[in-house]
This record gives structure tokens, sequence and C-alpha cells, in this order.
């Protein structure tokens, strides 16, 4: 004769039998669940991924149409603003001092 589970030999047995295979019914529910919300997560980074390559190759050739419609003067003015701003900079940086 088997023992009766602990919890549940007040429980008539028939009723014993469906709290088990509905507790067995939640934990397989949570894992399928616990999967599709890894697997949203992991089609929402690829949606991510594929979008901002799409706007990379999008800009990227954009970006250089327009510096091919500069003028002369614009191009050295942003030379000149980009030269001034490497002079900063390099004043920021704190030399090693060789003892």
């Amino acid at each position: 004769m088997q023992k009766p589970r602990q919890g549940l030999s007040s429980v008539p047995k028939g009723m014993a039998q469906q709290w088990i295979a509905s507790r067995e019914g939640v934990i397989i529910a949570v894992r399928w669940l616990t999967w599709c919300f890894v697997l949203a997560q992991v089609w929402a980074r690829s949606v991510i991924v594929v979008l901002w390559l799409f706007y990379l190759i999008f800009c990227r050739p954009l970006g250089c149409f327009l510096l091919l419609g500069r003028s002369t003067a614009a191009k050295k003015a942003e030379i000149l603003a980009l030269r001034h701003e490497v002079a900063v900079l390099r004043r920021q940086v704190q030399r090693l001092r060789l003892s």
C-alpha cells in the first residue's frame, strides 16, 4: 500500500489527482510563458539591430553626398573649427612628467 502524499492525506483521491494535474499545468504554462518572453526579447533585439543597420546604410551615403555639395569656403570653415577644437583638447590633456 502506498503512503499518502503529505498535505493531501485528508483530500479525496480524485481531488488530489486534479490538484496535482492543475499544478503541473501551471508549471508548464509558466515555462511556456518564460520561453515566449525570452523569444520576444531576442526578436526585439534583432529588429533593433536591423533598423540600426538600415539607418546607417541610409545616413552614411547621404552624408557623403552632402559633402560633395558643399562649397570650398564651407569646407575650409569646418577644417578651421576642427583645428581649433583639437587645440583646445590638447591643452586640457595633462602631460606626463618624466622624473
